[in-house]
C-alpha cells in the first residue's frame, strides 16, 4: 500500500489499510518439489509487517498501472521464506485469493 495508489493517503492509513486488505487473503496454498507447506493460513507464523513507513519508488510502466515516481509505502502480507535448495531443478508452487474491492485469485509456478 502507497502514496502512489492513494496520493492522499496519511501513514496512519497507509498502514491500517495494508493490514486491512491482507484481512481477506484466503486459501493460501505453496508446494516445493511436490511436498505441501503446511499451516500458511496461521497468522503467527506467516503474516508479518514491514514494521515502519518506508519510501518506495515505481517506474513509469508498473504492474500497478499508477503513475510512476518516489512514495511512502507499507507493507503487511503472508511471506514464505525458505533455505536454499540443493543445486539442481527444483519446482515451486504458490496460490491463493483475495476478496476485498475485487476478487484476485492467483497461482504462480516457478522452475
Amino acid at each position: 500500500m502507497s502514496t502512489l495508489e492513494h496520493p492522499d493517503f496519511k501513514d496512519a492509513q497507509l498502514i491500517q489499510e495494508a493490514g486491512a486488505c491482507d484481512n481477506y487473503s484466503k486459501n493460501r496454498r505453496a508446494e516445493i518439489d511436490g511436498i505441501n507447506v503446511d499451516g500458511l493460513n496461521d497468522p503467527l507464523t506467516f503474516r508479518t509487517n514491514s514494521s515502519h513507513i518506508f519510501t518506495i519508488k515505481y517506474a513509469d510502466d508498473n504492474i500497478y498501472n499508477v503513475k510512476g515516481g518516489t512514495g511512502r509505502a507499507f507493507s503487511n502480507g503472508w511471506y514464505l521464506f525458505i533455505k536454499p535448495l540443493p543445486v539442481g531443478e527444483h519446482r515451486i508452487h504458490v496460490a491463493g485469493a483475495q476478496s476485498r474491492r475485487i476478487f484476485l485469485n492467483q497461482a504462480v509456478k516457478y522452475s
